[in-house]
């Protein structure tokens, strides 16, 4: 009797933690999906540390092309993360410009985004999946 008892909980045990296992996949994404979540976040930094540069260094006559930067003072990079790819970087006129970037998927929320207004690097956290640009002017504050 005892041993079917011992048999009965460990069963039990393994049972509640495959259950805890699969919620905390099904809450979290797979592995994959957190690589793509990471990605994206470095990808936010790279370009706020982007804009940063434009913004401090050249907000009275843009650069013409992005190599022209140096964001690696803040340890950010000009190529993606994953591709190795340079982002787009593409001066509009004037002190307007827009930064491009491939995301692996979605940003924040509109709740979060809400919830991190005045962030500099909130702009950036909120992206569709897939290509995306961001319409920047060297004029204005980066952090609206």
């Amino acid at each position: 009797m005892s041993r079917r008892r011992d048999i009965l909980a460990a069963s039990g045990t393994l049972l509640v933690i495959l259950v805890v296992l699969v919620l905390g996949f099904l809450r979290l994404g797979s592995p994959q999906r957190q690589r793509g979540i990471t990605a994206d976040q470095r990808r936010a930094r790279d370009l706020y540390g982007i804009a940063n540069d434009i913004h401090e260094n050249h907000a009275f006559q843009l650069p013409e092309r992005l190599e022209e930067l140096k964001p690696e003072r803040w340890g950010e990079s000009l190529k993606d993360p994953v591709t190795g790819v340079s982002y787009e970087y593409h001066p509009k006129g004037g002190r307007a410009y827009e930064l491009c970037a491939t995301f692996s998927g979605e940003g924040l929320t509109l709740a979060e985004w809400d919830s991190r207004e005045g962030e500099p690097m909130g702009r950036f956290q909120k992206h569709p999946g897939g290509r995306y640009c961001y319409q920047l002017d060297a004029s204005q504050p980066l952090y609206y």
